[in-house]
């Protein structure tokens, strides 16, 4: 979820629901996400900042939403930049900034390549390693039994 604020109703905002709000400690606790990290959400765009600024900062439950849908879309696999691309799509921002990808390229044979995009998370990392080292140990059985090839 991705909310845009009006610079000139924000003061507005923050008075009329100045404490029904919940703190960053209890944001964090609520949410099983560190303050540290929910900063950093806000910092992306990922989540909004909060309704009201400063020392006695508030959030709200569509605080707590947005940290659960960003945390279902990173255990789906996505990266963070993923998921701020997405949500600026949802909301109508045809702005999204396009970003370089990183590869990572594997030499599993000698007529073998493999590219896989960086930054995956690390349970899909491990996924991948496991199926390279899969394919290489065929490629180089395959390679020693040139009779077992082409299928």
């Amino acid at each position: 979820m991705l909310f845009f604020v009006d610079r000139g109703k924000q003061g507005e905002t923050a008075s009329s629901e100045a404490g029904n709000g919940i703190s960053l400690n209890e944001l964090a606790k609520k949410s099983g996400v560190p303050e540290r990290t929910i900063r950093y959400y806000i910092s992306r765009g990922l989540i909004p900042g909060p309704v009201r600024g400063g020392r006695g900062a508030e959030y709200t439950e569509d605080h707590i939403a947005g940290i659960q849908k960003v945390r279902l879309l990173q255990s789906g696999g996505m990266t963070l930049a993923e998921i701020e691309s997405q949500l600026a799509q949802q909301a109508g921002d045809r702005r999204v900034a396009i970003r370089p990808e990183s590869w990572a390229v594997y030499r599993i044979a000698p007529d073998v390549t493999v590219q896989v995009r960086e930054g995956l998370s690390p349970w899909r990392i491990k996924q991948l390693r496991s199926a390279i080292r899969r394919l290489a140990a065929e490629l180089a059985a395959n390679n020693d039994h040139p009779e077992n090839g082409d299928d």
